[in-house]
């Protein structure tokens, strides 16, 4: 069975309800991770691995018998659900329900894969508001500001780096002004 095949038969599940004992076995024994969420501080993880990772607002687990770490998103903008999963294993897709509303946007991943390298464009999208407004400034001579044409209601001071308009305006949701 195949990857995409395991989380075809996950898919539309209800929440409490994501996984038969029977299928946490085949998952175990096809070297796969069921990884869904549960409440609002719990992701859980069947088959290859046993276990739970406390992530209250989201997190990255860390495993020894994971080669790359699993990252849950607490209620992500892009989604209309409570936990998305994001990792660099190989794996597939599959929903959780909750009344019929999207819960929860699991994975199952093959824990005996490499990690897909990651690229400059992951590496920017994992980054915080404060690590991207940094890699802003510090590749800018002077005037961050005025180079990405954010918005300021005061003159720029020239010295991106003491200056918290890149990064305010980082934190700002689309079309707001500082």
């Amino acid at each position: 069975m195949t990857l995409k095949e395991f989380a075809k038969m996950l898919n539309g599940r209800e929440y409490g309800n994501e996984i038969t004992k029977a299928e946490e076995q085949l998952a175990k024994k096809l070297g796969f991770a069921v990884v869904f969420g549960s409440s609002d501080d719990l992701m859980e993880l069947r088959g290859a691995i046993d276990d739970e990772f406390d992530c209250f607002t989201g997190g990255v687990f860390k495993h020894n018998s994971l080669p790359a770490p699993i990252e849950a998103v607490w209620c992500p903008p892009e989604s209309e659900c409570s936990w998305v999963y994001n990792t660099t294993l190989s794996h597939e897709c599959f929903y959780v329900y909750e009344d019929e509303q999207l819960y929860c946007i699991g994975i199952v991943c093959d824990v005996n894969t490499k990690p897909k390298p990651m690229t400059n464009a992951d590496r920017i999208r994992a980054m915080s508001e404060e690590e991207l407004a940094e890699a802003i400034v510090s590749n800018t001579n002077v005037g961050a500001c005025v180079d990405f044409g954010i918005p300021n209601n005061k003159p720029c001071c020239g010295n991106c780096r003491k200056c918290d308009v890149v990064l305010d305006w980082l934190k700002q949701p689309i079309g707001e002004e500082t």
